[in-house]
C-alpha cells in the first residue's frame, strides 16, 4: 500500500460520512476501487453513507464472505438501507452468513415500508415486567449499564405493552415499592405501519427519548428512539448532496487517490476512464 493510499484510508476512518460525500462526486470506477481497497473495519462505516448504487455495485463485486463481513460491520439503520438495494439472491446469501440477531433484525425491517415506524424501530434494550419492585429494576439497570435518563418499557407477562417509566423517577424511590406505582400508562404506543412524518410533532418526544411500538394484539414489538426518528426524517427529506463535499478532507482524499501508486494505470484500459493531468486540473 502506498503512503498516499494509506493517508486516504486514515481520512476515511476519521470521518466516514465526509469521505462518503466526497466519493459520491468521483467517477464510479474510481470510488469503487478505493472502497475495495479499504480494510473491512474502515469500509463498513463509509459504506453506510455512500449512494445506494455505489454500495450495491461494490457488494455485488465482492466475495460473498467479504460482502457479508462488510454489511455485518455497519451500524443500524445503515445495514437495512444497504440491504434494501441488494438483489434478492445476494441478500439471502449475506443474511445466512450474518449473526442470527442481525439477520432477524434486517428481515424484520424489510417487511415494512422505508418511511414507516417499523422500518426504523429496534429491539427494546430493557423490557421489564410490571410486577417487579423498584430495587429489582435498579439492579437490572446497573447490570446493563443503562443511563438514568432511559425510558423503560414495561409489559404484562413479558409480552403485552403496559406503559413506560423514566428511570430518573426511581432514583429516590423506596426499593420495596412496586414498579407499577411509577408507571405512565398514558403514553400511546406507535403502530409499526404508521408513517414517520406523521409522528414527528408528537408531544411525547418532549418527555421521552424513545417510544414503544406494538402490534395489533398489543404485543410489544420494539421501540423507536428519537435519534432514529431524526435520522429517518433526514433520509426522507434528503434530495441533493451538499455543495461542500467534505471540505478539506475531500481535497486531501482526492489528492491521495490520484497520487496512489498504479492508480492511473488501473483505469487506462480500453473502454474505461483514464485519469490524466487534465482531469486533475479540472477537479481542482
Amino acid at each position: 500500500m502506498s503512503d498516499a493510499f494509506e493517508l486516504a484510508t486514515i481520512l476515511a476512518e476519521d470521518d466516514p460520512e465526509a469521505a462518503a460525500d466526497f466519493l459520491a462526486t468521483l467517477p464510479m470506477p474510481v470510488a469503487i476501487t478505493f472502497l475495495a481497497g479499504l480494510p473491512t473495519d474502515v469500509l463498513s462505516p463509509v459504506l453506510g453513507h455512500v449512494p445506494e448504487t455505489m454500495a450495491k455495485t461494490l457488494l455485488t463485486s465482492m466475495k460473498l464472505e467479504d460482502a457479508a463481513e462488510a454489511v455485518g460491520g455497519m451500524d443500524y439503520p445503515f445495514k437495512t438501507q444497504v440491504a434494501r438495494s441488494l438483489p434478492t439472491p445476494l441478500l439471502r446469501d449475506i443474511l445466512d452468513l450474518l449473526p442470527r440477531r442481525d439477520a432477524r433484525q434486517i428481515r424484520r425491517d424489510l417487511t415494512y415500508a422505508l418511511g414507516s415506524v417499523g422500518a426504523w424501530m429496534e429491539t427494546a434494550p430493557t423490557v421489564l415486567d410490571e410486577g417487579m419492585t423498584v430495587g429489582e429494576v435498579l439492579t437490572t439497570l446497573r447490570k446493563r449499564r443503562r443511563s438514568p435518563d432511559s425510558t423503560l418499557v414495561l409489559t404484562h407477562a413479558n409480552t403485552v405493552y403496559a406503559g413506560v417509566i423514566n428511570a430518573s423517577r426511581l432514583l429516590g424511590a423506596s426499593e420495596r415499592q412496586p414498579i407499577r406505582r411509577y408507571l405512565d400508562r398514558t403514553v400511546k404506543p406507535l403502530a409499526p405501519e404508521s408513517l414517520i412524518t406523521e409522528l414527528a410533532q408528537s408531544v411525547e418526544w418532549n418527555r421521552h427519548l424513545s417510544l414503544p411500538v406494538v402490534g395489533r394484539n398489543g404485543a410489544l414489538l420494539g421501540i423507536l428512539r428519537r435519534e432514529r426518528l431524526e435520522l429517518a426524517l433526514e433520509t426522507e427529506t434528503e434530495t441533493d448532496l451538499p455543495a461542500d463535499m467534505g471540505g478539506t478532507i475531500g481535497i486531501l482524499l482526492e489528492a491521495a487517490l490520484i497520487c496512489a501508486d498504479g492508480f492511473t494505470a488501473m483505469f487506462s484500459t480500453s473502454g474505461q476512464r483514464t485519469l490524466s493531468t487534465n482531469d486533475t486540473e479540472k477537479s481542482s
